[in-house]
C-alpha cells in the first residue's frame, strides 16, 4: 500500500486544504505515513506570510529533495503560497530557483488547483499549465469525508483577497475573492455531520467577503442562518473576520443564532489611526471599538482575539503606545502578535522609517505579557460568573479530556461515569484555572 505524507505550513486555510487532499488519498487506498521518511508521496503545502515561513518552506523542500536523492521512486509535489509567489515571478532569488526548478520536483501545483492533486498523480486528470494568482477564476471545490486527527471540521468557504494592505503578500498568492456555492457547502456539511462532526469552523482568506453571486448575492449572514437549521450541527465557529465587515445584518444574525460560538477573531494589526491609514487598512480605531462594543453587548463575556503587528514601518514609540493603551483598556481575551516581516514587492517594503528588529521584539514582549494577563482575567471572569462552556471532546491525556470551548478557552475535565468519544458534544461548568485553561465538570 502506497504511503502519503503532507507537510503543511501556515494558516487554517492551508490546513483545511491539506486535510481535504489527504482525505482524497485515503479514500483511494493510500495509507497515511507517520513522517516524511517513510512516504512514497510527499506533498509540501507552503506558506509565504513572513520571511520565517519562506525559510521553513525552503527547508522542508530541501529535506524532501535529500530523501528523493536517495530514493528516486518518491514523488514530490509542492503547492501553497510560497511556491505560488515564486512561480508568479515575484521571487527571483537563486535560493528559490535552485529548489523549485529542481528536476527532482515532480509537480508544482498552483493554489487554485490543489483539488486536482490526487487526480494529477493518478493521471485521471490532465493538469493545465500553472496559473498565476491574478488569473484565478471560480472557487476551487475540495470535499472531505473526515478530518484526520481533528474533532472540529474546518470548512473553507471563501478564497482570495483584494484589499492589498501595504504589508501583506497574501493577495499576490491567493488571487481575487471567490466563494463556494451554498449548495456545495450544505452538501459538505451534511457529509461531515454524517461522520459525527458537530462543530464546523467556517473559514476563508477573507471570510467576511463570502458571497454566492449566483444566488442573489447570498452572503455570510444568509449562510449562517441556513446552516443553523442542521439539527445535529451544534456549534458554528467563525474564523478571522475583518472589523469593517461586521455589518448590521451580521450583528443581527449573531444575536439570533445561538449556535454561533461567542468567539471572534479580528485582525486589528495596529491601534493607531496614523498607521491604519498608512498601511491601507479600511477602518479607524473608533470603528474597531464600536465593533467590539456591539459584539460584547450581544453576548457579554464573548471571547475576542486580535491580530497585532508590531514594528510596522512608521511605528514610532508614540504610535506603539497608542496601540498598547487601546489594548490595555479593551475587554479582549488573547492576542496573536506578529513582528512585521518585510515582504518583497509589497508597498510597506519600500516605505521609509523601517523599525529595527530589536525594538520590534521589545514591543512584542510587552504585548505578550499583556495578552497573558488579559487571558487570565477572562478565565477568572468565566469562573466567577459560572458561565456554561460547550464544545466537542478532543483528546484524553493524563486522565483529563480536553475541549476547545465555544469561548476558545481550553477546557479540561474528567468523567468517571462513562467514556466520552471524540467529536462528542458536551456542556461544562467551570471550576478553577488549570494549566492553560479551565478545569471543568461535565454537565451533560
Amino acid at each position: 500500500m502506497k504511503k502519503i505524507f503532507i507537510e503543511t505550513l501556515g494558516c487554517k486555510i492551508n490546513q483545511s486544504e491539506s486535510a481535504c487532499i489527504l482525505d482524497e488519498f485515503l479514500q483511494n487506498g493510500f495509507q497515511k505515513a507517520v513522517n516524511m521518511n517513510e512516504a512514497d508521496y510527499i506533498i509540501i503545502n507552503t506558506c509565504t506570510v513572513t520571511n520565517r515561513t519562506d525559510y521553513k518552506s525552503r527547508n522542508l523542500i530541501k529535506k524532501a529533495l535529500n530523501l528523493k536523492s536517495n530514493n528516486s521512486n518518491i514523488k514530490l509535489i509542492i503547492t501553497g503560497c510560497y511556491s505560488q509567489r515564486f512561480m508568479d515571478s515575484l521571487i527571483n532569488e537563486n535560493k528559490d530557483s535552485s529548489l523549485l526548478n529542481s528536476s527532482m520536483v515532480d509537480n508544482i501545483i498552483d493554489n487554485n488547483n490543489k483539488h486536482l492533486i490526487y487526480r494529477i498523480i493518478s493521471k485521471s486528470s490532465n493538469y493545465i499549465d500553472f496559473q498565476k494568482a491574478k488569473d484565478f477564476k471560480g472557487f476551487s471545490e475540495m470535499k472531505m469525508n473526515d478530518v484526520s486527527d481533528h474533532s472540529r471540521a474546518f470548512l473553507k468557504i471563501q478564497d482570495g483577497c483584494n484589499f492589498f494592505c501595504s504589508y501583506c503578500a497574501v493577495p499576490y498568492a491567493r488571487g481575487n475573492p471567490r466563494s463556494r456555492s451554498v449548495e456545495s457547502i450544505k452538501k459538505q456539511i451534511q457529509l461531515l455531520l454524517d461522520n459525527n462532526y458537530s462543530e464546523i469552523v467556517l473559514s476563508g482568506i477573507n471570510l467576511g467577503l463570502y458571497n454566492d453571486e449566483s444566488n442573489n448575492n447570498y452572503d455570510l449572514s444568509d449562510l449562517i442562518n441556513d446552516i443553523s437549521k442542521f439539527e445535529s450541527l451544534n456549534l458554528i465557529r467563525l474564523s478571522s473576520i475583518e472589523p469593517q465587515l461586521f455589518n448590521q445584518k451580521l450583528f443581527d444574525t449573531i444575536r439570533q443564532q445561538n449556535k454561533i460560538c461567542p468567539h471572534y477573531h479580528l485582525p486589528l494589526q495596529t491601534g493607531s489611526d496614523t498607521l491604519l491609514k498608512l498601511h491601507r487598512r479600511r477602518y479607524t480605531v473608533n470603528e474597531f471599538q464600536n465593533t467590539v462594543t456591539k459584539l460584547l453587548e450581544i453576548r457579554p463575556l464573548t471571547a475576542l482575539g486580535f491580530d497585532v503587528i508590531v514594528g510596522l514601518p512608521g511605528e514610532t514609540d508614540e504610535l506603539f503606545e497608542e496601540t498598547y493603551n487601546l489594548l490595555k483598556n479593551i475587554d479582549l481575551t488573547y492576542l496573536h502578535i506578529f513582528i512585521y516581516s518585510k515582504r518583497k514587492y509589497t508597498l510597506a517594503a519600500q516605505m521609509p522609517n523601517q523599525v529595527h528588529g530589536k525594538i520590534a521584539k521589545e514591543r512584542s514582549k510587552l504585548l505578550v505579557e499583556l495578552s497573558h494577563n488579559k487571558k487570565n482575567q477572562y478565565i477568572n471572569n468565566l469562573i466567577k460568573h459560572k458561565v456554561t462552556l460547550t464544545g466537542v471532546v478532543e483528546t484524553k491525556n493524563d486522565e483529563y479530556y480536553t475541549s476547545t470551548s465555544n469561548r476558545y478557552i481550553k477546557a479540561y475535565f474528567k468523567n468517571k461515569s462513562l467514556t466520552l468519544q471524540g467529536k462528542e458534544f458536551i456542556a461544562l461548568s467551570p471550576l478553577e484555572p488549570f494549566k492553560d485553561g479551565i478545569l471543568c465538570e461535565v454537565i451533560k
